[in-house]
């Protein structure tokens, strides 16, 4: 009996890493904020771009993972979405004064017209990620921290974007 489950248990980390390889995480590097503090800005931004509260399935605060629920938007005659957004708050030292926020933002399709307003599970699919959302909460996080360390707030910044008045300083 044993000998059995030992094949299946060495095969499960690998097929949960399998649900986040299929995203390309984005990531922000940050310290001298407590774990709380990060975990209150992540928090905020995540549900400030998503709308809705974080999934107590997906998210634990321990391992420092959280993920919102969905936020179903239906659209008749055409394809309606579903959209997520998953943080995972990495610790670098100990104690933990510096930090590797890594994000992304999931987006699903309503594969079934049919049914706009009530889909079932099996009509979600065309999982993609949803880019300009990620820029948003890239920003809103690197915002929160640069409000919690009392710096000036940044603007325009995130990935791919520069400061405008930075810019303007160089000329």
């Amino acid at each position: 009996m044993r000998l059995r489950t030992l094949p299946l248990l060495v095969l499960l980390p690998a097929l949960a890493a399998c649900e986040s390889a299929r995203f390309q995480d984005r990531d922000i590097k940050a310290e001298g904020l407590a774990p709380g503090t990060m975990w209150d800005i992540c928090e905020n931004a995540a549900r400030s771009v998503t709308g809705t509260e974080l999934d107590p399935v997906g998210t634990d605060r321990g391992l420092k993972r959280m993920r919102t629920k969905w936020r179903t938007r239906a659209q008749p005659f055409r394809q309606g979405y579903r959209l997520r957004a998953e943080v995972v708050l990495l610790p670098e030292g100990e104690p933990p004064e510096r930090w590797t926020v890594r994000y992304h933002v999931e987006r699903q399709v309503n594969k079934d017209i049919a049914q706009a307003f009530q889909p079932e599970e099996d009509d979600w699919g065309g999982t993609t990620q949803d880019e300009q959302l990620e820029q948003r909460l890239g920003y809103l996080i690197e915002l929160g921290i640069a409000q919690a360390k009392g710096e000036r707030t940044p603007r325009g910044v995130g990935p791919g974007r520069s400061d405008p008045i930075e810019e303007q300083r160089k000329r």
